[in-house]
């Protein structure tokens, strides 16, 4: 607290009073002028009570002694505070008109509407009473010049415009030149020559003394003269309102925005004359170029929640500071969010303008926009799917977007642009034309039905160890494995996390019998210029033959691996089996009594097991089958033959302790390797391991290891997620979309092809509510946009099953209700999955679980939870749990079941880290 003018004073006081902190019944007013202070009380009585709250609040600034409130540019010297006895009524029964100016709102507290619902501040309602008018209006502003605002606007303007059909375009849209002090529309719009003789400045001058109602005069005559011209903006014609009519105009302009507020019943003026200019000229959409900066001439539609607010900043300190400034004062008037749900009133949008695209890929720029989020207040008690209620969009620089010249040249520059792109999907949600889909395709008989078939699917195909399913969707690790191996037979490593999909591959495989039969099966289902050498081998060439397959196998999956090794032993003349358990057997027994192997000699022994297990002749001694000896007899015997193997994270249940394990697995880890080495190889080998068994296996060149089998690495981002359950839809028949189109489909064909089933978002497509597709996969993803299979396939069974109880959209098959009720079972499930395959991982979710409810919050420190530095890495690396700065955040998919909740405010860093990986959708 520092004093240096009266002024100073002046603004804490009035602070005092429209907070009304502390402010005594007793003392009825103050009032500060250049050299004193005036303290107005009823009664003399009141006198030193009022000295002791000037003490309180001035602290050793206020001399009671000498009734003086120093100020630190007056040396000795100050205001003289004079006690007046008035009875005059007290400020806190005294109302006081709203002013959407910006030096008005730095007076109020963090959060007016609330205020204002126990004490009488205002003489009205703090927020403008909504109009009837069809038009939405658009109000494009910026804390700096030279950052994108204007451009923007246009680009908005554009991708309306492209949205419209040829009818549509003509006079749809009203574009305001807004800004009086540096109007660049209005010069653009000059050189085209055709603009009306009337101005932004003469509508304000007009309505300043127009005694007809509701300034009907002024509104009649600005649409006669507007409709008399209009601006080619590209191919189609909009109305256009200039900032100034000429020169001597803006130079000496006659009136001010603000000037118009002055009278208690025009608070906002600006934005009712807007809206009624619209509306007598008929258009749907009115677009405002503000003023840049803390300004009077912007902050009347900045304030206003009617208007559609979309706030341009770049990555500059002057820009994203002032930006942080205005949005604090945007959050002291933040409407109710029924309101804005309900469509009266609107929350703004912030775009970052002109980032490089190696900064959107950094932690500074998440935490940017976090910290840019997080100060507009946000719902209460909603899940991390849900959108925040302040939006912001990313464009990327673009060097040809520097120097515009004219409207046509930012038209044609804008082509091709992130910019154009991002704004057409910000303008997309507020688009009422084009094609209407049919209000109620279902009915609720088909509905149930259709959802029935879904959870029945969903069920078959949730466990892969169970066989239940049927055909697989060819994602590009798959179709890179049929697609490499020319003329040769595969050699791959499969990575892939828990639940990626990796067994159910597997027991495909088995399904397939043999390479042919895998890559025709690839061909069949739409993947075109498939391996052709494969497909053309018969059943009986290339036959996968199962080293080692999961324990947890079900019957019918378990008996297509039997099936499948005696398939290969009878073509080799044997009649004896060697079992699964043979092999883990002789594993363990390798693991519990050499100790001294190297990988070579690990290497050597897998290639052993595969000999011993295809039953070749046995040698005397201690003598080990040899690649050359496994390939001689395939090849004296007409045989191909790919082991695969799965199931590894049972046998090595210790390896990030035990370097045993470890080098045995490298050692199969190189196998591949080692038999791309023969010329003509009967041999092949596919492999199914986990990702963290690999990283605890490989502990020097990871990386290299993992790039070399890249193109094989099972994952889903966004896009092949919407893929599977599209895909899971056309397996239970609830949808028709033949393979080959469903292949082709990018994100946003995959996003629109879900409305049938679940909805564009999780309420009314014109509600405020997430996005469906944003939502799924939000709370279904980690921090890098990854999801697993299994939790998407489980997710629409239960979304499927709780549909069914109460359906209130006939648009869709999955509920908004059902949908979000889905993901408590899935979190149970798999929190009990983890507790069953990682065995120290059940005392940390116990322990986790035992905590004190009012310390289970995301994120947390290390210190609160009192986890130690193990169980935190094995958090890290089962995926629970994510470090980000110096606190940690649990997985959404984690969190749930283990009854977390997220702090406040936190959900704006969370949606900031995985808003990257979530499709451009509103």
């Amino acid at each position: 607290m520092k004093f240096l003018t009266w002024l100073d004073v002046d603004m804490f006081v009035q602070q005092k009073r429209y907070t009304q902190e502390n402010w005594p019944e007793f003392i009825n007013d103050m009032r500060v002028y250049v050299d004193a202070l005036e303290v107005y009380i009823p009664d003399e009585k009141y006198l030193e009570p009022a000295r002791k709250v000037l003490i309180e609040w001035f602290k050793d600034w206020y001399d009671s002694e000498k009734n003086l409130i120093y100020l630190a540019s007056v040396e000795q010297g100050g205001l003289e505070v004079y006690f007046e006895i008035s009875e005059t009524k007290s400020v806190t029964d005294r109302v006081k008109p709203f002013k959407p100016f910006f030096s008005q709102v730095k007076l109020f507290p963090e959060n007016i509407h609330e205020l204002s619902g126990n004490r009488a501040l205002f003489t009205e309602e703090v927020f403008p009473v909504p109009l009837t008018s069809h038009a939405k209006l658009f109000a494009f502003y910026s804390f700096k010049g030279g950052v994108g605002r204007t451009l923007h606007l246009v680009a908005t303007v554009k991708s309306l415009l492209e949205k419209m059909a040829p009818r549509e375009k003509e006079g749809q849209i009203l574009i305001v030149d807004a800004d009086l002090e540096a109007p660049g529309l209005t010069w653009w719009a000059r050189d085209t020559g055709n603009v009306a003789d009337f101005s932004l400045l003469d509508l304000l001058a007009m309505v300043h003394y127009d005694p007809s109602p509701d300034y009907q005069g002024t509104i009649n005559f600005a649409q006669k003269v507007l409709s008399g011209a209009s601006w080619d903006f590209g191919y189609s014609k909009c109305y256009f309102l200039p900032a100034f009519r000429d020169h001597d105009q803006l130079l000496r302009y006659p009136l001010r925005p603000e000037n118009l507020l002055n009278d208690p019943q025009r608070s906002w003026i600006i934005g009712d004359l807007l809206f009624r200019l619209g509306e007598a000229l008929g258009v749907k959409y009115i677009f405002v170029d503000l003023r840049a900066g803390l300004s009077e001439l912007a902050s009347p539609l900045l304030f206003d929640p009617r208007v559609i607010r979309v706030i341009v900043t770049s990555f500059s300190k002057q820009s994203l500071d002032g930006t942080e400034l205005v949005i604090k004062q945007l959050s002291k008037v933040v409407p109710p969010f029924e309101r804005v749900n309900a469509g009266e009133y609107y929350d703004p949008a912030v775009v970052f303008s002109m980032v490089p695209k190696e900064l959107s890929e950094t932690q500074i720029f998440n935490d940017c926009i976090e910290r840019i989020i997080s100060l507009y207040p946000d719902r209460e008690q909603v899940d991390l799917g849900t959108p925040t209620r302040i939006s912001a969009i990313s464009t990327f620089f673009a060097q040809e977007l520097l120097y515009l010249d004219s409207l046509d040249s930012a038209l044609n520059k804008l082509n091709g642009t992130s910019v154009l792109k991002k704004m057409n999907d910000y303008i997309t949600a507020f688009y009422e034309g084009g094609e209407k889909p049919a209000s109620a395709p279902y009915d609720d008989r088909q509905i149930k039905r259709k959802l029935g078939e879904l959870k029945k699917v969903s069920e078959k195909l949730e466990y892969a160890e169970s066989g239940g399913g049927r055909g697989f969707l060819p994602t590009q690790p798959i179709y890179e494995l049929g697609k490499k191996f020319v003329q040769q037979l595969p050699l791959a490593v499969m990575i892939g996390s828990k639940g990626s999909g990796k067994t159910y591959l597997f027991v495909q495989l088995l399904n397939a019998v043999s390479w042919g039969g895998f890559c025709r099966a690839l061909s069949e289902n739409g993947i075109a210029n498939v391996n052709r050498w494969a497909c053309d081998l018969n059943e009986e060439q290339a036959l996968f033959f199962p080293l080692l397959e999961p324990g947890n196998l079900q019957e019918v999956p378990a008996k297509m691996a039997q099936e499948a090794r005696m398939k290969v032993l009878n073509r080799l003349g044997k009649n004896s089996l060697f079992r699964r358990f043979n092999i883990i057997d002789m594993l363990r027994e390798a693991l519990n009594l050499q100790t001294n192997w190297h990988i070579s000699e690990w290497r050597n022994f897998w290639v052993h097991l595969i000999g011993k297990a295809l039953d070749l002749p046995e040698k005397g001694g201690s003598d080990w089958f040899t690649l050359d000896e496994i390939q001689s007899t395939l090849k004296k015997n007409h045989l191909r033959i790919i082991v695969i193997i799965d199931g590894l994270e049972e046998i090595f249940q210790e390896i990030k302790s035990s370097y045993r394990q470890q080098i045995a697995l490298y050692g199969l880890l190189e196998l591949p390797r080692v038999l791309s080495d023969f010329r003509e190889n009967s041999l092949g080998l596919i492999c199914f391991v986990r990702r963290d068994l690999v990283k605890a296996s490989i502990k020097q060149n990871t990386e290299q290891f993992e790039n070399y089998y890249k193109n094989f690495v099972l994952s889903w981002n966004a896009e092949d997620a919407l893929r599977l359950v599209l895909w899971l839809c056309n397996q239970a028949r609830v949808v028709d979309i033949p393979v080959e189109q469903l292949l082709q489909m990018d994100l946003d064909d995959l996003v629109k092809g879900l409305y049938p089933v679940w909805g564009r978002k999780l309420g009314k497509d014109n509600s405020k509510e997430a996005s469906t597709a944003n939502w799924v996969l939000a709370v279904l993803s980690d921090f890098n946009g990854q999801l697993q299979a299994r939790d998407l396939v489980r997710f629409m069974k239960y979304a499927a099953e709780g549909s069914r109880k109460v359906i209130n959209y006939k648009d869709r098959l999955l509920q908004p209700a059902g949908i979000r009720e889905a993901i408590g079972p899935c979190s149970e499930k798999k929190i009990e999955e983890y507790e069953q395959e990682f065995a120290n991982l059940k005392k940390v979710f116990d322990k986790l679980r035992s905590i004190d409810k009012t310390f289970k919050k995301v994120p947390f420190s290390v210190d609160r939870l009192k986890l130690s530095l193990q169980e935190i890495d094995l958090l890290e690396a089962a995926g629970v749990i994510q470090e980000v700065g110096d606190r940690y955040y649990i997985h959404e998919i984690f969190r749930r079941g283990l009854g977390f909740e997220l702090e406040r405010g936190a959900r704006p860093k969370v949606l900031a880290l995985k808003k990257k990986h979530l499709p451009a959708t509103s």
